[in-house]
């Protein structure tokens, strides 16, 4: 199997998160969900990144530990972390970012962000389209 046909990216909308890992080799689609949101930490941000911790044993899990190095991981925050100070985004980002980093899995600082809703409406679109190739 090679990384470059697998794919990871972590949703986080204000009712909680999504984790899904698309492995293009052996066409499959696998996914979870933990709460609460990001935007819960809104009053302790600096705990946010520790609430990636279930989704990243969840990915840790599908991808061969050889190809960790290589797995892009993204975050793409939604609706609930729009609404709050744009201080308290990016506290809340870092927090994040910091566990990324120290996940194992291939990861930047730009690929944890907050989305647009025209963003998020798109994404959604690729996932159903996904899950149906899949099936």
């Amino acid at each position: 199997m090679r990384a470059s046909k697998i794919r990871s990216c972590f949703g986080y909308g204000a009712d909680g998160g999504n984790g899904a890992m698309f492995d293009f080799g052996k066409d499959r689609l696998a996914s979870m969900r933990v709460n609460p949101g990001l935007s819960a930490y809104a009053e302790d941000p600096e705990s946010a990144g520790g609430s990636l911790r279930e989704l990243l044993e969840f990915g840790k899990g599908r991808v061969p530990k050889d190809l960790w190095a290589e797995t892009e991981i993204r975050l793409m925050a939604r609706a609930g972390l729009r609404l709050l100070d744009l201080g308290v985004q990016n506290r809340i980002l870092n927090s994040c970012r910091k566990v990324l980093r120290s996940s194992g899995f291939k990861f930047r600082d730009e690929w944890a962000s907050v989305i647009t809703g025209t963003v998020n409406c798109e994404f959604m679109v690729v996932l159903v389209l996904i899950a149906i190739q899949m099936k």
